[in-house]
């Protein structure tokens, strides 16, 4: 059984009509809620063999929250099971890096995030920003290790000459 969450009511309908998958459930959960996994179903085993975290942990605000979704993954996992983590690296584009933004520009003090938090200017046409956390190899695989994953696998993807993402595969310790 596959299990898709995501926090958008709009993105999941888009998925319910366009999935190719026998056997998907979705549902909808904020991460940044703690109790996200009640999403999954009281009746479900709610263990998995594998958790798939995509562009996921770096739109996540603050280390404590991010601690905690991986944590409560570990505890989603079988034993043995593994969780694959992509996190975006836009500092290592110079296009991305211009397009940071100081976190006054929406009325909050850099003081009150963690360090290694942006904002960046996400306008397509019209006012857009996004948080988003930069994550460096050994600030997630500390990540992992914290909350009781070792990393098996670690290596870079994606966008401009294949370093825009940062993918590791961790295994259940």
């Amino acid at each position: 059984m596959v299990v898709g969450l995501d926090s958008s009511a709009e993105l999941l309908d888009v998925a319910r009509h366009r999935k190719t998958l026998g056997s998907v459930a979705l549902a909808q959960a904020d991460l940044a809620d703690p109790n996200w996994p009640l999403a999954l179903g009281a009746g479900q085993a709610n263990l998995f063999d594998w958790i798939v975290a995509f562009a996921v942990l770096h739109h996540l605000p603050s280390d404590d929250v991010r601690r905690g979704v991986v944590r409560q993954c570990h505890g989603l996992a079988l034993p043995e099971g593994r969780m694959v983590v992509s996190v975006w690296d836009f500092l290592a584009s110079p296009r991305w890096r211009a397009r940071l933004v100081p976190w006054e520009t929406v009325s909050i003090d850099e003081s009150d995030v963690d360090p290694d938090d942006f904002l960046l200017d996400w306008r397509e046409g019209g006012l857009g920003y996004r948080y988003v956390h930069h994550f460096t190899p050994e600030t997630l695989t500390a990540l992992a290790a914290a909350s009781g994953f070792t990393v098996e696998e670690a290596y870079r993807s994606d966008g401009e000459g294949g370093r825009l993402g940062l993918y590791q595969v961790w295994r259940k310790a």
